[in-house]
């Protein structure tokens, strides 16, 4: 899947505005038993779209020794 490697990125605000947009399409769609509104046979899949979105600092950034980011800055 795009984005779960350094070579197929996928960056926080791609995968928030995917996520809108899946959900978006599926609100349009009148449901019925043929037609599922939302249907995920595996929920990992979900789990990893909004995984994608977590913020992760560059790899090239250079940081203080010692520094420890805010807990809401940086989450997995």
């Amino acid at each position: 899947m795009i984005g779960l490697s350094k070579e197929h990125p996928l960056s926080g605000i791609d995968s928030i505005e995917l996520v809108d947009q899946l959900v978006r399409r599926c609100a349009i769609l009148t449901p019925n038993d043929a037609n599922p509104m939302l249907h995920a046979d595996n929920l990992k899949v979900i789990d990893l779209l909004f995984n994608l979105s977590t913020y992760h600092h560059p790899e090239n950034i250079d940081l203080p020794p010692g520094f420890v980011p805010p807990r809401l800055a940086i989450a997995n």
